[in-house]
């Protein structure tokens, strides 16, 4: 069984008596990023909320984890995702504690297992050098996914958009800047984003326009 993946090649194997998660990387570097990064979490009181890393084949490019049974967020139904995407915020709000930006921080890279909820793919975790610019970074690249991935199951974009960022206070804490400027950097995201998703452009312009709307609105 292969895996949803742009960059690597990510798939469910049998290691020994167990079903593993086998992810071969695009590049040794990130593949060491990875390592570094889950081998620290393992040790910190998030190891509860990330696969544990089995083995690694450092010379193929190859690392093998534990196989997490569960939905990735991104394939929850409209409600589920809304209540549980305030789990993915605090589960955020953990990390950034830890003092690491996740990279890369999209609805598909969450998993919920028996109502617990573990993140995904560290290759592009760094650590919050730069604070409060860094964690924001994170913030709004969830938020703009999930309000893509709302508006993608039906969702009015504006609501979806006044749902999702309105339980960040609740599971995060300050937004570090005001609503109608978070927004404003969201719709700013969706924008540079959009060039890489030419099969998706429809849906981005949608949700731009109605963010834009909504904004003006306010």
């Amino acid at each position: 069984m292969r895996f949803f993946s742009r960059k690597n090649i990510v798939t469910l194997e049998k290691f020994g008596e167990k079903m593993v998660v086998r992810k071969e990387f695009s590049k040794k570097s990130n593949m060491f990023r990875e390592i570094e990064v889950l081998r620290y979490l393992e040790a910190s009181a998030m190891a509860s909320h990330v696969p544990r890393l089995i083995f690694a084949e450092e010379e193929n490019k190859v690392i093998y984890l534990e196989y997490i049974r569960g939905s990735l967020l991104s394939e929850l139904s409209p409600r589920e995702f809304i209540e549980k995407l305030s789990m993915a915020v605090e589960w955020l709000r953990k990390l950034h504690s830890l003092g690491l930006a996740k990279g890369d921080c999209n609805p598909r890279n969450f998993i919920l297992h028996e109502n617990k909820m573990y993140g995904l793919d560290f290759e592009e975790s760094r650590p919050l050098l730069l604070g409060n610019q860094e964690a924001l970074r994170d913030l709004i690249d969830l938020m703009s996914t999930s309000i893509l991935t709302m508006a993608s199951k039906g969702d009015d974009p504006c609501e979806a958009a006044m749902s999702i960022v309105r339980l960040i206070p609740s599971s995060y804490g300050s937004l570090f800047v005001s609503e109608d400027e978070f927004l404003k950097l969201i719709e700013e995201f969706l924008q540079r984003r959009k060039k890489y998703r030419p099969e998706s452009e429809a849906l981005f312009n949608s949700v731009i326009g109605h963010l834009r709307r909504l904004r003006k609105s306010e």
